[in-house]
């Protein structure tokens, strides 16, 4: 229901899952999702809250606590939640792909090398293009060289970019 932004019937099925088992670490952290699809930031918080005393250990629900602070504009808080998850299990995409953007949010450009973990995560991997030539990172020097661009998010943001791209051509 989750996934078909059913966000009530999503709701419904975790607290019926919660009745029959008060202790499900899971259904208390899926629970806490449909809360925020529904906007009830304090209420998934509360929701992550018990999933994370039932299960401590769990990178998801310390991630998903983080995009509910977000929300609520709780952003050093936000950050604290993601670097629990990545304690947990440091390879974890969604924490460092959340915990970039929240950093650039804040205007803390180093922020984007955790955004590229967004290749990682479970929502962009599809999206991955795989080029013949090498991606080029800015290790090295790109003068006289061809770079390829490719759009990799929505026309606006696309445009909006390409000012750099003209404006750092010509210098």
């Amino acid at each position: 229901m989750h996934e078909l932004k059913r966000f009530e019937e999503s709701l419904s099925s975790c607290d019926r899952a919660l009745a029959l088992r008060p202790d499900f670490a899971d259904a208390h952290c899926n629970r806490g999702n449909a809360l925020n699809g529904l906007q009830r930031f304090e209420e998934a918080l509360a929701s992550y809250d018990q999933a994370l005393a039932l299960q401590p250990d769990s990178a998801k629900a310390h991630t998903n606590r983080g995009i509910a602070l977000h929300a609520l504009k709780r952003f050093d808080d936000e950050l604290a939640s993601y670097a629990r998850a990545l304690t947990v299990q440091p390879g974890y995409p969604d924490a460092h792909f959340n915990a970039g953007w929240c950093r650039m949010l804040r205007g803390d450009f180093r922020g984007f090398d955790e955004y590229e973990w967004r290749w990682k995560t479970d929502r962009s991997k599809h999206l991955t293009r795989n080029f013949a030539q090498p991606l080029w990172t800015g290790a090295n020097d790109a003068a006289n060289r061809t770079v390829l661009l490719h759009a990799e998010q929505g026309f606006g943001d696309t445009i909006q970019f390409c000012r750099y791209v003209c404006r750092s051509s010509r210098a």
